[in-house]
């Protein structure tokens, strides 16, 4: 479905004489890529700069031909299966785009069917060969097998802290305070990982990013940034499935809960436990009450992704795929760092 009525391109000098033939939209200067109307959604655009051509999808470069030759692909802000059909005539002829398991996919007919992962925040810069379009340089892929009882064993040495854990929460855990008290030790966290508390970024977020506009990519990537905060070391349950873990904080945590017996960062350790990996419950009443407690295998399902994060080396067999094959998504969470962008940097601890 081509909704937004583009024409691929061959090469540079097609998109950049679509660029000089086609008019502003009045009283604009942004130009059209397909459908006039859809301008919004696909506009072309020239860097004054380099001369490169840029495809944009939502105002953000998409396609940039470059006028040293080939083009380069970025995988787009709104990440979603929902767009691939409309995106299939940013590329030439005969590539296209493919949906795998959440993952945005390249997909080379021409080239044997070879396919290549465009991840979130992530781009695959193609040349011009002899036999067409292929990759500059093809990527190492990998397939993650999880070695039996590997994780099992190594979970051994926090079981003090999990008998623990077993002990306290036997006890009445209704307190009023008991979310403060999650996200007071999720913070810790995040202040041990060098980061700033939720309420510096809520803060920021309100007084700078609030008002930029949704597609700003400043506003966009501070609040990735922001989620990704809020998940560490690894998201909560998602009907998407997991696409990252944080190493720093996921051995941060491990260090919390180790040793033989109870210690101050035991307690914080729990908190962020029940936080991330624990269920929730509201009790009712003249006082509301929100409760966090451990169901079932909750608290050494966690501990058991945090030991795949830290001790990945160990827990997986890495096997290498040959080039233009896509890798399982099976465990590769555990081995893929968040996106984070460069504010975080400037808006560190330490800064």
């Amino acid at each position: 479905m081509n909704t937004f009525g583009i024409q691929p391109f061959a090469n540079y000098d097609e998109a950049l004489a679509h660029y000089n033939g086609v008019a502003p939209i009045r009283g604009k200067t942004v130009r059209p890529l397909g459908i006039r109307r859809h301008h919004p959604s696909a506009s072309i655009s020239l860097d004054g700069t380099t001369g490169d051509v840029q495809l944009n999808y939502l105002g953000q470069p998409f396609v940039v031909w470059h006028a040293t030759g080939g083009f380069t692909v970025h995988a787009p802000h709104h990440y979603s299966g929902f767009i691939v059909h409309t995106l299939h005539n940013y590329l030439p002829n005969p590539l296209f785009f493919q949906w795998d398991k959440s993952r945005l996919v390249v997909t080379m007919d021409g080239h044997g069917g070879k396919r290549f992962l465009l991840e979130k925040g992530g781009s695959l810069k193609f040349v011009m060969r002899t036999t067409g379009y292929d990759l500059e340089s093809y990527p190492k892929e990998y397939n993650y097998r999880k070695r039996p009882g590997r994780a099992k064993k190594i979970m051994a040495k926090y079981q003090p802290f999990i008998d623990w854990v077993a002990l306290v929460m036997s006890i009445d855990n209704k307190v009023n305070d008991f979310e403060v008290e999650t996200t007071e030790a999720h913070n810790r966290l995040r202040v041990a990982c060098g980061y700033r508390s939720s309420t510096w970024y809520d803060d920021q977020y309100r007084k700078v990013y609030s008002h930029m506009s949704y597609d700003e990519p400043l506003r966009k990537s501070f609040s990735y940034d922001m989620t990704v905060l809020d998940e560490l070391p690894t998201p909560r349950r998602s009907r998407y499935g997991k696409h990252w873990s944080h190493l720093q904080s996921a051995e941060r945590l491990l260090e919390w809960i180790s040793g033989a017996e109870p210690t101050e960062d035991w307690s914080w350790a729990m908190y962020v436990l029940l936080r991330q990996g624990g269920a929730h419950e509201h009790i009712y009443g003249r006082s509301s009450t929100y409760v966090r407690f451990f169901r079932g295998d909750d608290l050494t399902n966690y501990i058991e992704e945090l030991i795949c994060v830290v001790y990945a080396d160990e827990v997986f067999i890495e096997e290498q795929l040959e080039a233009g094959v896509v890798p399982s998504k099976s465990n590769r969470h555990y081995v893929t760092e968040p996106a984070l962008s460069e504010q975080i940097e400037s808006n560190s601890i330490s800064s």
